[in-house]
């Protein structure tokens, strides 16, 4: 009997790196001494690093044209893993701001909420992550797939709502290194580890949890159905001669965008478009989701958002059909864009990476 891979008994879970710095020590061990590790938001599947190898040089030399006389490996290229999740909790997110707050203790007692918020006014906590990921062969555990892959940091961060749906996240990790190792999954009872202590009534988020707003209110001249905040963060990782595996790493630009889909009410942004920048109305932007009971804001913003696109999909569209628009605002000059949410605390109920993922909403 044959014996295949099955996602049953595997999963992935992921951990911020011990130590301060990117790729800490190439160790890929957790922040804490607890061993603490992180479970991923509920997702459909979970992706393997495939381009995460070694390049090779193959040369000919002058007396073989048959086959090549060197080979030899060159570098281990960094390569970037596409994740997308039900959105519920902030902790793998929020490692993209390097300057992350929290409440004090007290905050967090019964029946209070305490704030969590990350930007990008300095580096004090500038983080990297690791990525355990367990393939499980049921009828031979010796031939488990067990890697853990290091140095990786969000590049690109998408979070997305359409109507009757659930809130999501597409996150894109860049990553430079792995280990051929197992570990086991560990959580305590903290705020900040293992399923983040249940604090979203034990499901996503839906449509109806989630709104745009512009300048303090509701964008005028579309009644959205789709809504997209889309942040790129350039990571450069680059190998450097004394290592095969990457050395050094900076900071690229970074941009962030919001872009609404829906249908067209009134010409109010159409007029914006058409304007010189200097006179375009700049506002803060605010991507907004909701605890079930509404009374826990938490928001992803940019300030001086202006409308830099404005699309009408059909001008005079076919009998029956009213006209659709999408509408881009982007950061202005000065711009900062940065994540904000109250929270209750509660004990974390998970033990394991494998999320609960059965659940009415």
């Amino acid at each position: 009997m044959v014996n295949i891979f099955l996602p049953v008994l595997s999963y992935g879970y992921w951990a911020l790196e011990f130590g301060v710095g990117w790729g800490y020590g190439g160790n890929g061990m957790p922040i804490t001494a607890t061993a603490v590790h992180q479970a991923f938001n509920p997702s459909r599947s979970l992706p393997y690093p495939n381009d995460l190898k070694y390049t090779e040089d193959r040369i000919f030399v002058y007396n073989s044209i048959s086959a090549p006389g060197i080979v030899y490996s060159m570098n281990l290229e960094t390569m970037e893993l596409d994740i997308e999740t039900y959105f519920k909790d902030l902790f793998l997110m929020i490692t993209m701001f390097p300057l992350k707050t929290v409440s004090a203790a007290a905050a967090w007692g019964a029946g209070n909420t305490g704030t969590i918020a990350g930007n990008f006014t300095a580096n004090t906590y500038k983080d990297s992550i690791m990525y355990q990921f367990h393939g499980d062969n049921p009828g031979d555990n010796l031939q488990d797939i067990d890697r853990t892959f290091l140095g990786g940091e969000i590049t690109k961060y998408k979070v997305s709502y359409e109507t009757g749906k659930l809130l999501m996240e597409n996150l894109t990790i860049k990553f430079m290194n792995f280990a051929d190792q197992t570990r086991a999954f560990t959580s305590v009872a903290n705020f900040d580890d293992g399923a983040y202590a249940d604090w979203d009534d034990g499901a996503p988020f839906h449509s109806t949890n989630c709104s745009v707003e512009w300048g303090g209110t509701a964008i005028l001249g579309i009644a959205i159905e789709k809504a997209t905040l889309e942040s790129i963060l350039k990571k450069e990782q680059k190998h450097v001669a004394k290592d095969r595996v990457a050395g050094v790493n900076w900071d690229g630009i970074r941009e962030t965008t919001c872009t609404v889909e829906g249908y067209l009410t009134e010409k109010t942004q159409l007029l914006q478009i058409e304007k010189l920048h200097k006179n375009k109305t700049k506002q803060t932007l605010e991507f907004i989701y909701n605890d079930a009971g509404g009374t826990e804001e938490r928001k992803w913003q940019f300030t001086y958002g202006y409308i830099s696109d404005h699309q009408i999909e059909e001008g005079i569209p076919s009998e029956g059909n009213p006209v659709k628009v999408k509408i881009t605002i982007s950061q202005g000059v000065g711009s900062a864009f940065i994540y904000s949410g109250k929270f209750t605390d509660h004990v974390d109920p998970y033990t394991s990476p494998k999320r609960i993922q059965t659940v009415d909403r």
